[in-house]
């Protein structure tokens, strides 16, 4: 049982290669596997790692069962994930149905299914993806009228389904409107004292190419707000934002998340009984940057297209660099979040699948690159 369900995903000769000393005693590779080098937490191919699958399902560790018999007999089923660079549901949703008795992984690993998202064969190959997206994104400035200089500056990601309509107004307002378009509604008059048209991708991608192109492009502001196109706000809100953010001299910050609102993080949503609560990282949707901050993990732009893994990094590396205490949600803003979040079939997340880009991979490998890892949580008491 044991020998035909997992076979197909053994590799003999990468398994030789990968440990010499079973080559040199002269076994069976397979057989080696099988009786000894499970529970030795060696691995079969490149794409399964044994220790990571019995740490992230820590049930399979429990019972026992051989961690490759288990992913292909149980767990490919219910989408479990063989590596950090293997993301099975997205491997699914990209390539669309296998046959019944054929794991995703198996399907990857035989090259009949190969160029999809949520699988890459090392992480250089993920690099690779990700720098040919990066590679094709251009951002071009289309008018700037700014004047008077601003310590603060909203960066809008905006386009024809964006929520500015309903809350930009002409007034004066005592920061800069940095309206970035990713469609062709730039052409459209718009309250905003710099316009830039982005050809393709997303706000963490244009603000790679935007810093790729000038590293000193935010460097006027002592904050800037990214704001996502499905937030909807006031701009006295925003100001009050910044004005509360400066006060308590953070530098990584956010709104609270409306009561009502699609939300991932419940710790995010409104408080009462608080002005704010420090934090060990923001969420990527509405992100209230320092300068010091910016400068700081701008780098980390490049590694991800999606935003997955973003907040927990940058989080991670303001808190080491400045500090605690200097992270926080301000409960006495807070910012509606009107579009539900569908990983599934959303525009955003169906674009990145096109383009071969998993989040969650991309999350996985920040991770592992910088070691930092969520949830978002409260790093202090509030007040």
């Amino acid at each position: 049982m044991e020998l035909n369900a997992v076979r197909p995903l053994f590799d003999s000769a990468w398994y030789l290669a990968r440990y010499p000393d079973v080559a040199r005693a002269g076994c069976d590779p397979f057989r080696h596997y099988l009786e000894h080098g499970a529970w030795e937490m060696r691995n079969p191919n490149p794409l399964f790692d044994s220790d990571w699958y019995l740490e992230t399902y820590p049930d399979v560790a429990r019972s026992g069962v051989n961690p490759l018999v288990h992913y292909q007999t149980i767990g490919a089923a219910g989408n479990r994930d063989p590596h950090p660079l293997f993301d099975t549901r997205a491997y699914r949703e990209a390539c669309g149905p296998l046959p019944r008795d054929v794991s995703p992984l198996e399907a990857f690993l035989s090259g009949t299914r190969q160029s999809c998202a949520g699988a890459y064969l090392s992480a250089k190959a993920l690099e690779t993806v990700q720098r040919q997206f990066l590679d094709r994104v251009k951002v071009v400035t289309v008018a700037d009228r700014r004047r008077a200089p601003s310590h603060w500056a909203v960066f809008l990601q905006c386009g024809r389904p964006s929520t500015h309509s309903r809350w930009l107004t002409s007034a004066a307002k005592p920061w800069h409107l940095l309206a970035n378009f990713y469609d062709d509604t730039y052409n459209c008059p718009i309250a905003a004292d710099m316009v830039l048209a982005q050809n393709r991708g997303t706000k963490f991608t244009a603000v790679y190419r935007l810093l790729e192109d000038n590293p000193a492009f935010f460097d006027a502001y002592e904050y800037v707000l990214f704001l996502d196109d499905d937030i909807l706000v006031t701009e006295d809100a925003i100001t009050r934002l910044f004005t509360l953010v400066q006060a308590l001299d953070l530098k990584l910050a956010q709104p609270a998340v409306a009561l009502g609102s699609a939300n991932t993080w419940p710790v995010l949503l409104k408080r009462d009984d608080t002005v704010r609560r420090y934090l060990n990282a923001v969420e990527i949707m509405m992100p209230l940057v320092s300068r010091d901050a910016l400068r700081l993990g701008g780098h980390l732009f490049a590694h991800c297209i999606s935003g997955w893994g973003l907040d927990f990094t940058l989080g991670d590396l303001v808190s080491r660099a400045f500090g605690p205490r200097r992270i926080a949600v301000i409960d006495a803003v807070d910012f509606l979040h009107e579009k539900p979040i569908d990983v599934v079939g959303g525009a955003y997340y169906r674009m990145l699948r096109d383009n071969r880009i998993s989040p969650l991979v991309e999350e996985r490998m920040m991770s592992l690159r910088y070691g930092a890892k969520g949830p978002i949580q409260e790093a202090g008491a509030a007040s």
